[in-house]
């Protein structure tokens, strides 16, 4: 949360399989969100907000059946959630 990381978040950010909460926003991140984000069946939390995403978001979020909170918004992203 507002570590002005930028660019686009890795491919790879699935590989820790066990993470629960994800706070990655208030950051310069760009581009699309990673369909690998949707591999991560142990989030409970993931806060993407306050970025420079743009694109769909992923079809796949919907597989994020553990998510109790998510926040998308002040992006530029269009598609609707699942």
């Amino acid at each position: 949360e507002m570590n002005a990381l930028s660019g686009p978040i890795s491919t790879s950010i699935n590989n820790p399989t066990n993470l629960r909460v994800l706070y990655l926003n208030s950051n310069n991140f760009s581009s699309g969100i990673p369909p690998a984000l949707c591999e991560l069946k142990n989030l409970i939390w993931l806060y993407l907000h306050d970025n420079f995403f743009t694109g769909e978001l992923p079809s796949d979020v919907g597989n994020l059946v553990a998510v109790d909170k998510m926040d998308f918004s002040v992006n530029q992203l269009s598609g609707e959630l699942p």
